[in-house]
């Protein structure tokens, strides 16, 4: 079976300032299909801990319901729009509930969904997603930026269907994905270059290889240690490796 690992930190202002951490994580496993996802809530919307956590969780349970549909559907704007409906239909019920604005629970989402040898690719708003083959990893999915620099889209932007990315394929040569905020993206991914660090590799490496708790802890050791000194923001990762037998 695939084996996912995913991980959270708060930033150090949202620290400072007694905030919750914006980035959520999730992982499932249903009918075949093993789901991660990640979001980060938006700065600017007062309750986009809540939105992201969500978001995390209807995503996945979306794709793991209709990973065969989404796959042989050709009609891909169709599809996001399903995709983000369906979030979005909770996200407004919940601030319903709350008595609140749909935009306060605004929140970007990187989600992966693997079952056989296919994979659903579905992202929106900043972070990266990549993959790796053996030795190498590569980009799947850059950052999704607004209209301004260092502005981004959500799941609750206008016409969002329209700048998301919904990518398909086979993961004959992968041997793992992973996801990141842009926190995370801070310390890995070369925004000139358009590049990752070759270090994911290893992250992908350990997941498959390690227990789950020990990689997990190697992964807060990382990030305590280097990472989160890099940046004020919140960071999150999420890494699945692939079950190649």
């Amino acid at each position: 079976m695939n084996k996912i690992v995913h991980a959270t930190f708060k930033g150090r202002k949202h620290e400072k300032d007694g905030l919750p951490c914006q980035d959520k994580t999730y992982e499932l496993y249903n009918n075949g299909v093993s789901c991660l996802s990640l979001s980060d809530g938006a700065g600017s919307a007062k309750h986009s801990d809540l939105g992201a956590d969500i978001s995390t969780k209807v995503a996945c349970r979306y794709m793991c319901e209709n990973f065969d549909s989404i796959i042989s559907n050709n009609n891909a704007l169709e599809i996001k729009q399903a995709i983000l409906k369906e979030i979005n239909d909770a996200l407004s019920q919940q601030a319903t509930e709350a008595d609140i604005d749909l935009t306060e629970l605004a929140a970007t989402l990187l989600c992966v969904a693997v079952k056989d040898e296919k994979y659903i690719i579905f992202h929106i708003g900043d972070g990266v997603i990549g993959y790796a083959e053996k030795d190498v990893i590569k980009v799947a999915s850059k950052p999704i930026n607004g209209e301004y620099i260092n502005s981004t889209v959500f799941i609750t932007t206008i016409n969002a269907a329209e700048h998301a990315k919904l990518l398909r394929g086979n993961t004959e040569k992968i041997t793992g994905f992973i996801l990141m905020s842009d926190g995370t993206a801070e310390s890995f991914y070369n925004r000139k270059k358009k590049i990752l660090a070759p270090v994911l590799v290893n992250f992908i490496k350990k997941t498959a290889l390690l227990e789950k708790e020990k990689i997990q802890q190697l992964i807060k050791n990382s990030f305590l240690e280097l990472v989160l000194k890099k940046t004020q923001d919140d960071c999150s990762i999420g890494i699945m490796s692939i079950d190649v037998e």
